[in-house]
């Protein structure tokens, strides 16, 4: 994300692009920038029908949704996508019968367990690239995404979105070096340096539209998630930082959120205080999956403006995918000031009527 940003910024105009046409001066930002990422490779092409016209194409979602109990039938809350059948396609994602035949009777051996997440990825034996349809982008180096704050480029008033119909892990800081100190329980840091607990750094209005987010500690290891899927104590986030280790984030999100299963079985198979039928709540909006021992502080908005297309796993109370956070969560005050909005906001307009009079 630094290096994106210095190149919006123009640091790259006569270096590394040099005789391009991908020059800063060359890319259209009224109001600054939205980068669209779009990977559906492993999306098998479907028969779609849209406006009585039927065609051949993929769709961008993960074509299995026999969620709760995989069972083969339509449960309540299993259609994500409105269809009123069920859509299942193994070859999108697979069922644990069938991720046991990539990987056969792997238990605890961490090595095959290794295997079985690198085939989701490589080629398969037909040589096809992306086995499964499962992508997703990850956002790293977003810590301080104002390089020069001039005119025309990113500062306070002029930002930078990412869009994606995909999954977004924000890995580490982002848009913020962190807090000032350590909010008391029941108070929470603002991005308003007035205040006696707020964010620092340079800030530019950010926001990221996906279909599900997923916090990643400054201490995440990709192979520690592969090797030790259900072994919280070797997935530490941010072990007993110091306030200054502490991993922050400071973004408006849109993304999704998954279905609730609305009956009591097939459910995500643990206790019924759990409430594992239900997609998890608010406090669950992020996707985490790691054990975290510390706080995880945000500040912006969560906005969940649709159901999960990809990231359609259902919430389990009792799982060993993650241990929660310390939530230090506030709205972002900037957001109030049209001027910092980030790019790409949606927008609408309200007429409330007061009064009538006839002129006729």
């Amino acid at each position: 994300m630094r290096n994106l940003a210095r190149w919006v910024d123009g640091v790259y105009d006569n270096n590394l692009l040099q005789g391009t046409n991908a020059l800063s001066t060359n890319i259209g930002s009224p109001d600054g920038y939205t980068v669209y990422i779009s990977d559906r490779r492993g999306d098998e092409i479907h028969s779609m029908t849209v406006a009585g016209q039927t065609f051949n194409a993929t769709n961008g979602m993960v074509d299995n949704e026999d969620i709760y109990g995989t069972n083969g039938s339509l449960d309540p809350g299993e259609d994500v996508q409105q269809t009123g059948a069920l859509v299942k396609d193994t070859n999108e994602l697979p069922d644990p019968a069938v991720l046991g035949a990539v990987s056969p009777g792997y238990g605890a051996d961490v090595n095959k367990r290794a295997i079985t997440v690198n085939d989701w990825i490589n080629l398969d034996a037909g040589g096809i690239n992306h086995k499964m349809f499962r992508n997703a982008v990850r956002l790293f180096n977003g810590e301080n995404l104002q390089i020069s704050g001039g005119a025309g480029k990113l500062s306070t008033t002029k930002g930078i979105t990412i869009a994606t119909e995909g999954m977004v892990y924000i890995w580490g800081n982002y848009n913020t070096t962190g807090i000032n100190a350590a909010p008391p329980d029941g108070t929470s840091s603002l991005n308003d340096n007035t205040t006696t607990y707020y964010y620092l750094g340079n800030q530019v209005p950010t926001s990221i539209v996906c279909d599900a987010f997923f916090p990643l500690s400054k201490t995440f290891f990709d192979s520690e998630t592969a090797m030790y899927p259900d072994d919280l104590s070797k997935r530490p986030a941010d072990s007993s930082p110091t306030v200054a280790q502490e991993t922050s984030v400071r973004t408006a999100i849109i993304a999704g959120n998954n279905l609730s299963a609305l009956a009591g079985s097939p459910d995500a198979g643990n206790s019924a205080s759990g409430e594992s039928r239900l997609c998890g709540g608010m406090h669950n909006f992020p996707r985490f999956l790691e054990n975290w021992s510390a706080r995880w502080n945000f500040v912006g908005s969560l906005i969940p403006l649709y159901h999960s297309t990809q990231a359609v796993g259902q919430y389990n109370a009792d799982s060993t995918i993650y241990g929660a956070p310390t939530r230090n969560w506030a709205f972002d005050i900037t957001f109030t000031d049209p001027l910092r909005l980030p790019p790409g906001t949606p927008l609408f307009q309200h007429i409330e009527p007061t009064g009538f009079k006839q002129i006729l």
